[in-house]
């Protein structure tokens, strides 16, 4: 279970399990991770809800990278808001009666990303040494 304190957003607190990923095409084609099932996400202090469900393709319907998020509020109920899009290049709000608003997209890609670990910029810029670090990494990193 992961536990995440939303101190800048009113003391908030969330919990939800860790995905289960499968490591696809073992044996030949190109290994990738899928994550499958569904997650679900607590706000501890409200009680709201938000149901991760990565859609899948099936044994041979090839990747899937789809997820639909349903949001329920802190009594039970549905509420109108949802996401729905792709865990691996952008997120749409849903909402009842309105348009689509994307609310997360994927930053910029390294090149050659491909051969890469499909980094963004800034997950590279997570891997560099900064001043700080010179000079106290151990021999090994």
């Amino acid at each position: 279970m992961v536990v995440c304190a939303l101190v800048d957003a009113g003391a908030e607190v969330l919990g939800w399990p860790i995905a289960t990923v499968f490591l696809r095409n073992v044996v030949m084609g190109e290994k990738y991770f899928e994550p499958v099932g569904s997650v679900s996400v607590l706000n501890e202090s409200s009680g709201a809800l938000a149901v991760v469900e990565y859609k899948s393709k099936g044994m041979f319907g090839g990747r899937s990278e789809d997820v639909e998020v349903g949001l329920w509020d802190a009594a039970g109920g549905k509420t109108a808001f949802g996401l729905e899009g792709t865990w691996t290049s952008s997120l749409k709000l849903t909402e009842k009666g309105k348009a689509k608003s994307e609310v997360w997209h994927i930053g910029s890609l390294v090149s050659s990303a491909e051969s890469r670990y499909g980094f963004t910029t800034f997950a590279a810029t997570l891997n560099e040494l900064t001043e700080v670090e010179k000079g106290r990494t151990p021999v090994t990193d």
